[in-house]
């Protein structure tokens, strides 16, 4: 009886006992899992932080990219605020560069030779000034042919309209032509009749006397 009683004691405590365990495993992988998904979360919130800074700060504008056998540090540098205000003025003044040479390769060739930033804006002045002059010189001349080609339109108008006339008056003065033409001829043929019909009458009375 003493050893039944001391296997079910051994036997109620063993089976406590594994309880006991798979409760505490079971709430250590809860907490094991909560650490996990905490780590995981901060680990993306921090690559995507340092892969924007490593966008908008590297010199090349590209995104960073980290080595696989390397620490997450490797493949981009943060940058401090002052770090950031000096590459930025560096790109600025190297677009600003740029555009000057752009504009000095457009300039006509100076007899100075190669002119700095205040000779390359003095000659774009100059050449803008003359480029404005010519264009109001253009318009103006533009004004001028628009005036000269409206009367010469109006003179076409006024030549075509004596045209239409004279071809009138040559119309009318060839028909007159045929009209007087054909009275000259009926009465050339009437006159002649007529000198015909006396001729012979007067031959008849008066014939001639023989000598």
């Amino acid at each position: 009886e003493e050893r039944g009683v001391e296997g079910a004691g051994e036997g109620g405590v063993g089976r406590g006992g594994r309880a006991v365990d798979s409760l505490e495993k079971g709430r250590m992988k809860s907490m094991n899992r909560v650490l996990n998904s905490e780590e995981e979360s901060e680990s993306r919130r921090t690559t995507s932080t340092r892969k924007r800074a490593a966008e908008d700060w590297a010199p090349d504008k590209r995104p960073a990219t980290f080595s696989s056998g390397g620490s997450e540090n490797e493949g981009f540098q943060v940058m401090s605020i002052p770090e950031r205000k000096r590459e930025r003025e560096k790109r600025r003044r190297e677009c600003i560069n740029l555009k000057f040479s752009e504009l000095c390769l457009m300039l006509p060739r100076s007899a100075n030779g190669r002119l700095d930033k205040e000779g390359i804006l003095v000659e774009a002045l100059d050449s803008l000034k003359t480029l404005n002059k010519s264009i109001m010189e253009l318009n103006l001349q533009n004004q001028n042919l628009k005036s000269e080609m409206e009367e010469l339109r109006q003179e076409k108008v006024e030549l075509r309209t004596d045209k239409n006339y004279l071809r009138a008056e040559l119309d009318a003065a060839r028909e007159e032509i045929k009209t007087l033409k054909a009275d000259h001829l009926r009465l050339w043929h009437t006159l002649r009749q007529q000198v015909c019909t006396s001729w012979n009458l007067k031959q008849l009375t008066w014939a001639p006397l023989p000598f």
